[in-house]
């Protein structure tokens, strides 16, 4: 009942896999705003298993969405903003 960003599903998304995820906590964040994978009562996980393993194709064209949606969390993409910020910072303390 506890997450503050939501590593493991970011990672787990990252290899392809489809998220269904509770629309709480982080989780919200981590996939497309309009998105299917996320579900509020017990019977709408069921429903959205149940489409997942009927739709094989559409499912795996929902991971490829959310998974071009977590790249903006990869290194390449995240780590030029923290040098930028560490530099800023840096410069400011008089030690850049």
């Amino acid at each position: 009942m506890h997450e503050f960003f939501g590593v493991a599903v970011v990672e787990a998304i990252a290899a392809g896999a489809l998220p269904l995820l509770p629309a709480r906590l982080a989780y919200p964040e981590l996939v497309p705003t309009s998105s299917p994978y996320l579900y509020d009562r017990p019977q709408d996980l069921v429903r959205q298993l149940c489409w997942a393993l009927t739709h094989g194709d559409e499912r795996r064209a929902g991971a490829a969405r959310a998974h071009t949606h977590v790249r903006q969390f990869a290194r390449p993409e995240v780590a030029p903003r923290y040098d930028a910020l560490l530099s800023e910072v840096a410069d400011q303390d008089g030690h850049g």
